[in-house]
């Protein structure tokens, strides 16, 4: 069981008021032993006008950086800062599901090292534009526990994650990766080689952050590069169906072939990915046309 807690929350450019209002409460019902930890990461002013009273709560301890760090960086530095033994890292854009979510990881027995409770997503689609973001939520991350246990390390995130403070602090982020995408991947493979037991649980929380298909493609291309740049790093990789397509094109000398067969579909591709109907099938290739892309230098 949990004996004391720190919760551990990166903000930019989001309003947390309502997300840490209520893990005030849970917590308060619990234990005096827990911590808040805000740590706004260069957000626009408005967002840090909405944050700064939260100051005034005892348990709270909001911080503002002085200049973006990063998503890896400022992670880090909750974690080091963190007075409680075991920490919970939750996303700035997630929504708690009920009012059990602190109470089912503070009686959860210390089966592992690290508890992962998932991401759900809100039942009602959203407007055109975020489509193609809930709807890959919906179909690939949106997934019970017994689905994430089979493959535990490659199912792990960063958002809705309890982890012991030693733990973390032996295998911190890598903050050598840009932008966004991936730093979570290799967390991941630390744990897995190092021995860290994961164990998945059924206690997610709601990700409210959807992005517009553009940004949200974006980020695919910035995420796909980070990948490309682990793979630099550890070639034998296994776990990743992009890199497992990929190695099956390189292998089969049918790489350039795709690219070339891909570029004249490109175009309707990203068109019904930016639509109200996303073909996650498609998605899937885009990634793959990028990540070849990079391999081959093209």
């Amino acid at each position: 069981m949990v004996s004391e807690l720190s919760v551990l929350i990166p903000i930019y450019n989001q309003d947390v008021t309502k997300l840490v209002e209520s893990l005030l409460a849970q917590c308060r019902s619990l234990t005096s032993r827990f911590e808040i930890l805000l740590y706004d990461d260069a957000s626009e002013e408005k967002f840090r006008n909405k944050h700064r009273y939260l100051n005034e709560e005892p348990e709270i301890r909001y911080v503002e950086m002085r200049q973006n760090v990063g998503r890896a960086a400022i992670r880090n530095c909750l974690a080091q800062d963190a007075n409680f033994r075991y920490l919970l890292f939750l996303d700035n854009d997630s929504a708690l599901p009920d009012e059990e979510f602190v109470k089912r990881y503070w009686e959860c027995p210390e089966e592992a090292d690290v508890l992962i409770g998932g991401t759900v997503y809100e039942p009602e689609a959203p407007s055109d534009m975020y489509m193609l973001r809930w709807h890959y939520g919906k179909m690939r991350e949106e997934k019970l526990a017994a689905i994430r246990n089979k493959n535990p390390y490659t199912s792990l995130t960063l958002n809705n994650i309890l982890i012991r403070k030693e733990v973390y602090l032996k295998h911190q982020l890598n903050t050598e990766l840009q932008g966004y995408g991936h730093e979570d991947t290799k967390f991941g493979w630390e744990l897995e080689k190092a021995g860290v037991s994961v164990k998945h649980i059924n206690n997610p929380v709601i990700h409210l952050g959807l992005e517009p298909a553009v940004d949200f493609l974006k980020k695919t291309r910035q995420a796909i590069k980070n990948l490309y740049q682990l793979y630099q790093i550890q070639p034998s990789i296994s776990d990743s169906k992009l890199i497992k397509s990929y190695e099956l094109l390189r292998k089969t000398g049918m790489a350039r072939i795709f690219l070339l067969a891909f570029r004249p579909m490109r175009g309707m591709m990203l068109q019904n990915l930016r639509s109200a109907n996303p073909n996650l099938k498609y998605f899937d290739l885009y990634k793959l046309y990028l990540f070849t892309s990079q391999a081959l230098g093209k």
